[in-house]
């Protein structure tokens, strides 16, 4: 058995932080925390091996257009202006990608590519990792930290909080 692999809470949070910088939606903090490159090894193994990546676009908000001017943007095929990600499933040259750039998709949103992941993959480690530093409150009960340690160690990620999340949980 090989040892695990150290994911850092300062590394989540600051993923969290940049998908802030880049995107409205809940859903970019999964995708940039799925971009971290413990979790990344982590989410491939869980999917048998394969190259799953996400990629972040940069550009302008993919939000707040008129329909008309979203129209405008497909039909000049400028796609590759708007912001957001997309998932590459991993299948080489021939493989899919989840909201990629191609006619009738002017937009990359989080929240569809999040929707890929959801779909497409197992993903509970994602999730975890964000619950770990941003837990999810409940009136049954409250998951602690060391739970979250103990579910993202059986993905091979060895939890270490270096930025004090289990003191302020």
């Amino acid at each position: 058995m090989t040892a695990n692999t150290t994911l850092l809470t300062s590394d989540i949070l600051a993923a969290i932080a940049t998908a802030k910088a880049h995107d409205e939606d809940w859903q970019a903090e999964l995708l940039e925390i799925a971009t971290i490159p413990a979790v990344t090894a982590a989410w491939r193994a869980a999917n048998k091996g394969r190259l799953l990546t996400i990629t972040r676009i940069d550009g302008i908000p993919h939000k707040g257009f008129t329909r008309d001017a979203n129209l405008a943007r497909c039909q000049a095929q400028a796609w590759a202006e708007v912001s957001g990600y997309t998932l590459d499933y991993g299948y080489g040259a021939d493989g899919l990608c989840w909201n990629s750039v191609r006619p009738g998709h002017y937009a990359h949103s989080a929240g569809a590519t999040w929707d890929g992941v959801r779909r497409e993959t197992y993903h509970d480690l994602i999730e975890q990792a964000r619950h770990a530093v941003r837990p999810v409150k409940s009136h049954l009960r409250q998951t602690t930290f060391a739970e979250y340690r103990q579910r993202l160690a059986e993905y091979g990620l060895d939890l270490v909080d270096d930025a004090g999340v289990e003191v302020q949980v």
